[in-house]
């Protein structure tokens, strides 16, 4: 209902006429509760009621349930909607879940349920039936569940170590609500473990002035003295998370980040640009950088919002950088270009006679006077500018990037981007972070634990994370709640993909077009868009969800009723084109509920057996083929065989 009216499997023109629609709207809205007939008949017709409303209803009613197979059901005086799933209950249930994440402190597992209650917001409720009264008090709760949502993830991203992207998500908060102080304070604290004052500072100035202009009152005082404390900040501050040491299994990283250090001691910069999914241990490789390099290091991290401000993540990371020198030191770095560099820099800085850049050439000069503060910060030694989340780089900041190898001498520009996204980074070296090796488990979670977390893993530090602190058998929370925000905002290719992820682990186009009565070319689009995501890959042979995880991950998030049908239509699917592995089809068929095609296939399985004499299998197979179906007579002669 977030975005639009949509029905699972079920194309828009199937729903009927429009007055169809909107019964249907106004049922799933109640989410399953009962609506009354006259509630139901003012609705559809207002004050132009039919001579018979009742009878005209129970015919709209017989249209619904014949598309949506008995969904609407007669209950007392009215009707209602059985659901499967919808996305308000799945955002109401998902802020649930962040709160209580954030009252037990569980700051992590808070995060991505708030990101996954994110996800499920795709648009106002019911655009297109708006105006209708009852429309409004959900949509209202809907913006008060995000408000809520995204005040939790802020806290949590900065309870975690995450400031620059705590600050964002705050923005977004007031931006939702321009009046909320709390929003606002959230962001300020965020903006000072950021070390991004200026942006802080910029945001209370415009607040101030709305409050006053909007409601003629002055911020709360517990609102000035973040603002207080984000001006007085100072002293520098480093990455947080470090390492000791490094991380396991990332020896070929920090020695290529090594050498590049070591050749722009030499003068001769270099650019190196780590890549990988999300959670593939990228800002860990910086941050062990950062721990054990005896060279100057400036941090830097893009987001979505500095994508407006060119340069800006790099002149946030100098000014900070700037902020422990003396003012002699200042002017002494700074030399020719204090006067257009310094404005940009923060207020603190002792600049004079300030000269602003204009245009395309003011930004090339621009661009030319920061490479040359680098090279001057880095004396006789390098500057290691480390930079997380490139990928999200603003234009100006890519060409000042991807410029340094042939325009500074002693900075190694060490890079975090996911792969797949941003720029290519010409003239830069890319690293390709793969998954962890066994012994590098075994390292991080002991020996007996390494080979179980390795195999449910695949080697992925953030799954390996989330698996090491739960039981091993379980599906943690905060996986499912990732794999489910990605699914999510795949938007029809999510629906393509959690039936997917019950079809099985390896996914024939042809069969998954034939369960699903879908085209195999519009199915060809959801999986390559699943594979865009990074819950896919993509073989010669077809496509096979990227770890187990992913898959029992969004198995889960699909319903026993859906499960059934899709397992049932898989086994028929595949028992129609023959030659299929009958364990594999026996699995579908019993999960299914489909004994009969179960008990043939669990007696195939045990044929196959007893011809290459593997007795206890042949018994097995057959012992279940009896189970499915008693008294199978292919499955006892089998049995008796096997005995």
């Amino acid at each position: 209902m977030l975005g639009g009216l949509a029905v699972e499997g079920i194309e828009q023109p199937s729903l009927g006429s429009r007055k169809q629609r909107r019964l249907l709207a106004r049922l799933a809205v109640a989410g399953g509760a009962v609506v009354s007939h006259d509630e139901l008949t003012e609705d559809l017709w207002g004050e132009t009621q039919p001579a018979h409303p009742r009878d005209q209803l129970a015919v709209l009613v017989s249209r619904l349930r014949a598309v949506l197979t008995g969904g609407v059901v007669r209950r007392g005086s009215g009707y209602a909607l059985v659901l499967d799933w919808s996305d308000l209950d799945a955002l109401a249930d998902r802020r649930r879940e962040a709160e209580r994440r954030a009252a037990e402190l569980q700051w992590a597992a808070a995060a991505e349920a708030a990101r996954s209650a994110l996800a499920v917001l795709r648009g106002p409720v019911l655009p297109e039936l708006a105006e209708a009264s009852w429309v409004t008090p959900v949509q209202e709760s809907v913006d008060r569940s995000a408000a809520q949502v995204r005040l939790v993830l802020a806290r949590a991203e900065l309870a975690v170590g995450n400031p620059r992207l705590a600050a964002d998500v705050a923005l977004e908060a007031l931006a939702a609500s321009p009046y909320d102080e709390v929003a606002l304070r959230l962001h300020l604290d965020a903006c000072l473990a950021a070390h991004s004052p200026a942006l802080g500072i910029a945001t209370y100035a415009t607040a101030r002035q709305r409050l006053a202009e909007e409601l003629g009152v002055d911020p709360a005082p517990e609102t000035t003295a973040a603002y207080e404390r984000l001006l007085q900040a100072t002293g520098p501050q480093g990455p947080t998370g470090l390492v000791g040491r490094a991380p396991p299994g990332r020896a070929r990283e920090l020695a290529i980040a090594s050498k590049a250090i070591d050749s722009a001691a030499r003068g001769s910069a270099r650019l190196i640009v780590f890549t990988g999914e999300l959670g593939i241990g990228k800002t860990r490789v910086l941050q062990s950088v950062a721990e054990i390099t005896r060279h100057l290091v400036v941090w830097a991290r893009c987001d979505e919002l500095g994508r407006v401000l060119p340069l800006q993540p790099v002149l946030d990371a100098l000014a900070e950088v700037l902020r422990v020198r003396t003012p002699a030191e200042i002017g002494e770095l700074l030399a020719d270009d204090a006067g257009l560099l310094g404005p940009l820099l923060g207020p603190s800085l002792p600049i004079r006679d300030a000269v602003l850049p204009d245009g395309g050439t003011g930004q090339v000069l621009l661009q030319a006077a920061v490479v040359r503060l680098l090279d001057r910060l880095a004396g006789e030694g390098a500057v290691v500018l480390l930079v997380d989340d490139a990928h999200l780089a603003d234009p100006a900041t890519i060409a000042l990037l991807a410029g340094l190898p042939r325009r500074a001498t002693r900075v190694a520009a060490l890079l975090a981007a996911r792969a797949g996204e941003g720029p290519a980074w010409p003239g830069g070296t890319v690293v390709e972070l793969g998954p962890l090796d066994l012994e590098a488990v075994a390292e991080l979670v002991g020996p007996e634990r390494a080979p179980v977390l390795h195999a449910r893993s695949g080697g992925h530090p953030l799954l390996l994370h989330e698996l090491a602190a739960h039981a091993e058998d379980s599906l943690p929370q905060g996986l499912r709640a990732a794999f489910a925000a990605a699914a999510d905002s795949a938007g029809r290719a999510g629906m393509t993909l959690r039936a997917a992820s019950v079809v099985g682990p390896d996914l024939d186009l042809d069969v998954l077009a034939e369960v699903l009565q879908q085209p195999a070319a519009e199915l060809l689009d959801h999986l390559e868009e699943g594979v865009r995501r990074r819950l896919l890959v993509e073989h010669t042979s077809g496509f096979a969800f990227r770890h187990s995880l992913v898959r029992e991950a969004l198995a889960a998030d699909v319903g026993p009723t859906r499960q059934a049908f899709l397992h049932r239509e898989t086994a028929r699917a595949l028992h129609a084109r023959g030659g299929a592995d009958p364990l594999v089809l026996a699995h579908h068929a019993r999960a299914g509920g489909a004994a009969e095609l179960a008990a043939d296939a669990f007696a195939g399985a045990a044929q196959i057996a007893a011809d290459r004499h593997a007795h206890e299998s042949a018994l097995r197979w057959s012992e279940e083929a009896l189970a499915s179906t008693p008294g199978h007579p292919g499955a006892a002669l089998l049995r008796a065989r096997a005995l």
